[in-house]
């Protein structure tokens, strides 16, 4: 779950469809620290969850 969000979150650094990836990455990475993590899958977890923040904050900007 941690890679997954990792990885959905530098996709979203490509592609960016109003912050629908980002979304996608937020939740996956929310619930993949909800479980129980290694060290290296928190850190995985917590750079999804900030990627696709930046991306979600990004689709914002220009929107509005």
């Amino acid at each position: 779950m941690a890679l997954l969000g990792l990885v959905i979150g530098l996709i979203s650094w490509l592609l960016n469809f109003w912050g629908i990836v980002g979304i996608i990455a937020v939740v996956f990475s929310i619930l993949a620290l909800n479980q129980q993590l290694t060290h290296t899958e928190k850190i995985l977890a917590w750079v999804g969850l900030v990627s696709g923040v930046f991306n979600i904050l990004y689709a914002l900007s220009f929107i509005s």
